[in-house]
């Protein structure tokens, strides 16, 4: 988790709660969320929204020129409806107020962690279909290959076939 929070304090109570758990990278401005996004391609970020040199939102539009994908909770001050749907509006998915409650911060990376499972295994399992659906087409063709050829087809000639055509 890459968690960009200007303010010592804050970062501190932020690590003791996720330490244990999970493996932090901290950047204490928006540059460095930027940059460390780019180096340690972490898995989930919580970003603080007033920082120096690039604010939250800054540095959130220049993640998402790299990712849409990665999960970016803005972790703020700013506690009105307002300041929420304007987080929401600018490339966050999701928003902690503070002071953060320890209960609400696991629960909120827990649910973007679980996500992040979902749509990796997705994915996963479009391509395992993908290669399931080719290996099929590529023994059908053999087979009709073989029946043309009037030639008894064993199992062990259909592997052998297959690792020619690298499968």
């Amino acid at each position: 988790i890459l968690v960009a929070e200007d303010n010592a304090s804050n970062y501190l109570l932020i690590e003791i709660l996720l330490k244990h758990t999970y493996r932090l990278i901290h950047a204490q401005n928006g540059r460095e969320a930027v940059a460390f996004f780019q180096s340690h391609h972490p898995q989930l970020i919580l970003m603080d929204i007033k920082m120096p040199e690039m604010n939250g939102y800054e540095a959130t539009s220049e993640i998402r020129k790299s990712s849409a994908d990665i999960p970016i909770i803005a972790v703020t001050a700013y506690a009105f409806t307002e300041d929420e749907k304007r987080i929401l509006e600018n490339g966050f998915n999701g928003y902690l107020s503070k002071p953060i409650k320890a209960q609400t911060l696991l629960q909120k990376i827990k649910e973007f962690h679980n996500r992040s499972i979902e749509k990796r295994t997705d994915a996963h399992q479009r391509v395992m279909w993908g290669t399931i659906r080719q290996t099929a087409k590529l023994a059908n063709a053999i087979l009709d290959d073989f029946l043309c050829r009037s030639v008894v087809l064993t199992p062990e000639k259909l592997q052998i076939e297959l690792k020619k055509n690298e499968f």
